[in-house]
């Protein structure tokens, strides 16, 4: 099957799959005489594999390491399980960290609400903020 077909039926982009290709997600398909590349349509399996890793936050890098199991003939669900527990792991902190910045929000704007309407020299409804900044908080900057 040729990559514009692949693309079609997997519903990624020609520009994708070629990219995946480059950075070994996907094999190297043979060639036809014409020098196109012809797929077999195992590897619309494989796309859609990456496809969902990708929705679940893996990262390209560790979806490697995933399908290089694979293709050994090792079961890979023990990695991912680990993997899966450190992410659960940084979801459950950004949550907490999130949550402690909601927090900070609403009280800075209730205080500000309710307790006279004075600014600081910007906004006294961020200058006098009670979030304790971490590296991580520092991510998102909304």
């Amino acid at each position: 099957m040729r990559i514009g077909e692949l693309a079609k039926r997997t519903g990624k982009s020609v520009t994708a799959i070629r990219y995946y290709e480059k950075i070994g997600l996907l094999a190297e398909p043979r060639r036809t005489e014409s020098g196109y590349r012809d797929f077999d349509t195992d590897v619309i399996e494989r796309i859609r594999f990456i496809v969902r890793a990708k929705e679940l936050g893996f990262s390209l890098k560790e979806i490697r390491v995933v399908l290089a199991l694979h293709d050994r003939g090792i079961a890979p669900c023990d990695r991912v399980s680990k993997m899966i527990q450190k992410k659960i792991e940084r979801l459950d902190n950004r949550i907490a960290q999130l949550q402690a910045r909601r927090t900070a929000l609403q009280e800075g704007l209730f205080l500000w609400q309710n307790h006279g309407r004075t600014d600081a020299s910007f906004c006294s409804i961020i200058s006098h903020s009670t979030l304790v900044q971490t590296s991580e908080s520092n991510m998102d900057r909304v």
